[in-house]
């Protein structure tokens, strides 16, 4: 059963989350949900995205990221379980952002602002998981670091379905998103097969209400979420085709020949197993054109 718990863990609930909020009143909803202030929806014009769309190292993306009332950023992962470098990663993708937002213009004299950033991970833990616990990036530092170290600081929630979990009754659309993972867990442990406990509880949300528009409108995408790829897997893939052993040598050129031809191979591999082409040009970063030819 644990296999294939760790299945849906790795590659469903990830895809469903990102595209669950990506809407900007439900980052608003998440915002105010885990920020524990109360903007009104006259926010959600000032919302600007930041989440990067573009493959990053090994064709990673963050989940969500964005810029509110020119007040704060706002930058929140969730992962399956707790890892240990949840602030390492969350400062990755700030960097990336930071160039994002500035490019060449850091290198000016003109003095630039930005709002201050806030970072959450939500992590389905379990029944002994706290609500609430922080990882600081300075936990990665090999000594004491000096006064003009840097430091991230990362809020880590525990989202674990719960009727007396306060993060969950703060926002509707992620305590049904809670609820539906809960519900496709609950089917795993009956001994159901990863495909007959996602129906199942597709079937069953909808029927309680849970979720009813984001199911209905991504009726054929769920199942593509369900067979989708992420981070860890496409790290994992990237390792055994070499990609480390490339990046060892140093040769600029030959690794970005060989990371493509390795992209081309591992994208033509998920086709043939049924893989939709949408959500292999997304882990990819191939264009539809070119895998559609493979």
């Amino acid at each position: 059963m644990e296999a294939k718990k760790a299945k849906v863990n790795r590659e469903f609930k990830d895809g469903m989350f990102r595209t669950l909020f990506n809407d900007k009143e439900k980052m608003l909803e998440l915002y105010n949900a885990v920020s524990e202030e109360q903007m009104g929806k006259e926010a959600i014009d000032d919302i600007e995205t930041l989440t990067i769309e573009t493959p990053l190292y090994i064709g990673s993306r963050n989940d969500l990221a964005f810029l509110i009332d020119g007040k704060s950023m706002f930058f929140c992962e969730q992962q399956s379980t707790r890892s240990g470098n949840m602030a390492l990663r969350l400062s990755s993708y700030f960097g990336k952002t930071l160039d994002m937002m500035f490019g060449s213009e850091i290198y000016g004299t003109r003095k630039l602002k930005m709002a201050p950033p806030s970072f959450f991970v939500l992590i389905f833990g379990d029944k002994d998981t706290p609500e609430l616990q922080v990882e600081p990036l300075s936990r990665h530092f090999t000594e004491n670091a000096p006064e003009n170290s840097i430091e991230l600081v990362v809020n880590v929630y525990n989202i674990c379905y719960s009727e007396n979990n306060r993060l969950l009754k703060r926002s509707k659309t992620l305590r049904e998103y809670s609820m539906f993972i809960y519900f496709v867990n609950e089917y795993l442990d009956r001994e159901m097969s990863l495909e007959e406990a996602v129906a199942a509880s597709v079937k069953r949300a909808k029927n309680e209400g849970i979720l009813v528009d984001f199911l209905n409108k991504y009726a054929t995408e769920v199942e593509g979420m369900l067979t989708g790829i992420t981070v860890e897997k496409y790290g994992e893939v990237m390792k055994k085709e070499g990609f480390e052993d490339g990046k060892a040598e140093g040769i600029a050129q030959g690794e970005a020949s060989g990371r493509a031809e390795r992209e081309r191979e591992m994208a033509k591999a998920l086709k043939v197993k049924g893989v939709s082409i949408d959500i292999i040009a997304e882990t990819s970063g191939l264009p539809v054109e070119e895998i559609e030819k493979l």
